[in-house]
C-alpha cells in the first residue's frame, strides 16, 4: 500500500509540473505575440494569440481545479472558454 501511495503523489507531482511548464510557455508565446502586434502594427495574430489565450486559461483552470478551488476554476473554465468561442468565430469568420 505504502508504494501505492508514494506512486500517486509522484504522478500528482509530475502533472503539476507539466501543467506549470505548459501554462508558462503558452503565457510567453501569448505575451511574445502581444509585444510583436502591438510593435509591428500586424493584428492578423490577434486570433491565434486569443486561441492560445484560452487554451492558457484552461491549463490554469485545471491546476486551480486540482488544488480543490472549485469555484474559482469553474469561474476560469468560463473565462477561457468565452475566449475560445470569441477566437474560433473570429477565425471562421
Amino acid at each position: 500500500m505504502m508504494g501505492e501511495n508514494s506512486y500517486n503523489l509522484l504522478n500528482r507531482e509530475v502533472s503539476h509540473l507539466i501543467l506549470n511548464i505548459i501554462i508558462t510557455v503558452l503565457a510567453i508565446t501569448v505575451i511574445s505575440g502581444s509585444i510583436y502586434g502591438l510593435s509591428t502594427g500586424e493584428h492578423g495574430l490577434q486570433p491565434y494569440i486569443q486561441l492560445l489565450s484560452g487554451v492558457m486559461f484552461f491549463g490554469l483552470g485545471l491546476k486551480i481545479f486540482q488544488q480543490n478551488q472549485k469555484t474559482t476554476a469553474i469561474f476560469i473554465f468560463l473565462v477561457s472558454g468565452f475566449i475560445l468561442f470569441v477566437s474560433i468565430y473570429v477565425l471562421v469568420d
